[in-house]
């Protein structure tokens, strides 16, 4: 396991990056994104504040409706502008304002983003829609929390965050409305041609994985973990192709947090069944 340790550290365009999981964040969320060189130079971040309640109509900048109006077909480009920020540059993290700022000017000069930040803005403006997208990126975010905190691997400021979840969200809602975008439909795996409970869960792996990949990095890390998931973790690192910039494939990184999570989900079940054993014993 301490072959994986990198004797460099990673590089993530032209810049060494010593935050293992910034390297393995910054090319799982990204993939080939150039930047557009029509781009209008980026706004400053300022300071932005993850409110409970997404999006209002008075920070996205849409004209006021009435209750009996439907909801507005298209948002605003301040709109969109908002979700980039607020939804998935990293706004409610602990992350330094540094690290936030550079993410923001990653996901400013990248298309992809810019076509998610819509899918999120779009689903915010419908009735519910800013309650709906909070509750579910929470969702995602404990899970992955919980099954690395019964993993014994540390999670991470990014992990922390929601943006991760809010990224995938708004993919999952792009792809379902724009099935004829061939250029996105070629940055989608087969698996995530599936329900979306499953794609969430997916999403949910590809971010325990990253973390994973990231802590393995570190030495001393994998002293900590249960013998068997260690096992089955080292049988699995002999699959993973790293990338010339240091990076790893998402469907790796999928399925190294698959093998996590099931193992997770199998021990809560040994224990379960111990402790339904010993209640019976009881009774």
């Amino acid at each position: 396991m301490r072959g994986m340790i990198l004797e460099t550290p990673p590089q993530v365009n032209g810049c060494c990056v010593h935050d293992p999981f910034a390297m393995v964040y910054a090319n799982t969320m990204h993939d080939d994104d150039a930047r557009n060189p029509e781009m209008e130079p980026r706004p400053p971040l300022g300071h932005v504040e993850m409110a409970s309640d997404g999006l209002t109509e008075a920070d996205a900048g849409r004209p006021e409706q009435s209750p009996e109006e439907p909801p507005a077909p298209e948002v605003s480009s301040d709109a969109v502008h908002l979700a980039l920020r607020k939804y998935l540059s990293f706004s409610d993290s602990k992350l330094s304002d540094e690290e936030k700022t550079e993410i923001y000017n990653r996901n400013y000069d990248s298309p992809q983003a810019w076509k998610y930040a819509q899918a999120l803005a779009q689903i915010a403006a419908e009735p519910e829609g800013q309650a709906r997208l909070n509750a579910k990126a929470e969702e995602m975010k404990d899970k992955c929390l919980r099954t690395l905190q019964r993993a014994n691997i540390t999670a991470t400021e990014y992990s922390k965050s929601q943006s991760w979840a809010m990224w995938d969200l708004g993919r999952q809602e792009y792809y379902r409305t724009h099935p004829d975008d061939e250029e996105e439909r070629r940055e989608q795996s087969p698996a995530d041609e599936v329900t979306p409970e499953a794609a969430y869960q997916l999403a949910v792996d590809q971010q325990v994985g990253a973390v994973t990949m990231a802590s393995l990095q570190q030495p001393g890390v994998t002293d900590a973990l249960d013998p068997a998931l260690r096992e089955q973790i080292s049988q699995a690192l002999p699959d993973m192709q790293v990338q010339p910039d240091g990076s790893f494939q998402k469907a790796d990184l999928r399925r190294l947090g698959g093998i996590v999570s099931r193992f997770v989900e199998d021990q809560q079940h040994v224990r379960g069944g111990l402790v339904q054993a010993e209640e019976d014993t009881v009774k």
